[in-house]
């Protein structure tokens, strides 16, 4: 073989070998490009995810607000109990201070009531003995005034008896008070014989100024026997 016929024969193994990697090449597809719904909804996912995050913070942000609400109806409750509890210890402090002012003021009541049996009681005790003295006061006085009149001298009679009337009223009212019927009823017979002796004196009746007075004395004397039993310890 000569050398061109080499070189030539070269050449096209070469070529034939090239021409099929050209083929191979020119008839391979490009990429597809993309649609254009997907490239909207691509662009889209970013607005959604925002909105998306906007509605969730609405949502805990309502929630919140709701829980808040919730928690302050709550605690104006709980206020509104205290209040209604306060007002209900108020009353009763004030009821219990009024029940404590009450008591103290029944209990004073009591006492007091106590206090006034107790002096009802000693001066029931000590009144016979006092109606005696005044009707054997009275007894004394009207003694020296019949001796007085016995021996025709008037002068401070009249004055000695009107005393001793009142003595004997006094007298009675006590007895009668006390319950001490027939003493009562002896002592007020004095009084009237006592005025009506006065009377005589102030007619210058002297006889019989001293007859009233003797019947008077009499009386107050009965008045004053029955007064002294009454004073008697018993036995």
């Amino acid at each position: 073989m000569t050398p061109l016929l080499a070189i030539a024969l070269g050449l096209g193994l070469a070529l034939g070998q090239a021409a099929p990697e050209r083929e191979g090449g020119a008839g391979q597809a490009p990429p597809p490009a993309a649609a254009p719904a997907e490239r909207a909804d691509a662009a889209a996912q970013p607005e959604r995810a925002d909105a998306a995050a906007r509605a969730e913070r609405a949502a805990d942000t309502a929630q919140a607000e709701r829980a808040a609400a919730a928690a302050q109806a709550e605690m104006d409750q709980l206020r509104t109990q205290v209040e209604a509890l306060r007002t209900e210890v108020e009353a009763l402090r004030a009821s219990s201070a009024a029940s404590e002012a009450r008591t103290a003021e029944v209990e004073q009541e009591l006492a007091e009531a106590r206090a006034r049996r107790a002096a009802e009681a000693e001066a029931a005790a000590r009144s016979p003995a006092e109606r005696a003295q005044a009707t054997g006061g009275a007894l004394q006085r009207m003694d020296g005034a019949l001796r007085a009149l016995a021996a025709g001298d008037a002068s401070g009679v009249d004055a000695a008896l009107a005393q001793d009337a009142a003595a004997l009223q006094a007298a009675r009212a006590e007895a009668g008070r006390r319950g001490a019927a027939e003493e009562a009823a002896q002592a007020e017979a004095g009084a009237r014989d006592l005025a009506a002796a006065r009377e005589a004196l102030a007619r210058g009746d002297l006889f019989q100024a001293r007859l009233l007075l003797g019947n008077a004395a009499l009386a107050a004397a009965a008045a004053n026997r029955l007064a002294r039993q009454g004073a008697a310890p018993g036995p």
